[in-house]
């Protein structure tokens, strides 16, 4: 079962800092973050960034990561935040934040989620360890040799074409 609590550390980017790959890279990390918002030079909500979705973008080699699109509450008592916070985590199965905003869309506080017998923690190193599992990625480039447990070794001669869907046809030979 889930539990909401409002939680008062917000971690903001700057809209003209998102750019910088290592920057938001580096925000998420250093404060044990899921979630940043984005905002502008009067600290008015923008969107948002998830980890999972910065960690995807990497992935995918875009940097489409932001979203502008997402569920905010405005401002009032604290039961009637957590009744809504807690049928948009339902409806909407949100698994980070959500935050909580003045009228001017400037962010007060945030409400969380955490389920039980798991911390933050745990749920942040988990992130952490698939983003070393990206970072140990590897790109081929031709003439690259790649040894296959029980194949042998092969070498990359190159990308061949694109199929319609996206996917590379390659050339690989093998060593004998």
């Amino acid at each position: 079962m889930k539990d909401l609590v409002i939680h008062n550390r917000i971690n903001t980017i700057s809209e003209y800092l998102i750019d910088e790959i290592s920057i938001v890279f580096n925000q998420f990390f250093s404060q044990n973050s899921r979630i940043l918002y984005v905002t502008d030079c009067w600290e008015r909500l923008k969107g948002i960034i998830t980890i999972k979705d910065f960690l995807e973008c990497l992935k995918n080699k875009n940097r489409d990561y932001v979203k502008t699109k997402c569920c905010v509450l405005y401002e009032k008592c604290e039961n009637e935040l957590l009744s809504e916070a807690k049928d948009l985590v339902e409806r909407f199965h949100i698994t980070t934040a959500i935050p909580v905003l003045d009228e001017e869309n400037r962010i007060l506080y945030e409400i969380i989620w955490n389920f039980e017998g798991k911390t933050q923690q745990d749920i942040l190193q988990s992130y952490q360890n698939k983003f070393l599992r990206y970072l140990h990625s590897y790109y081929l480039k031709e003439a690259d040799t790649v040894s296959v447990r029980g194949y042998g070794k092969f070498r990359f001669s190159g990308v061949l074409s694109l199929s319609r869907k996206g996917k590379q046809n390659v050339l690989i030979e093998k060593y004998v």
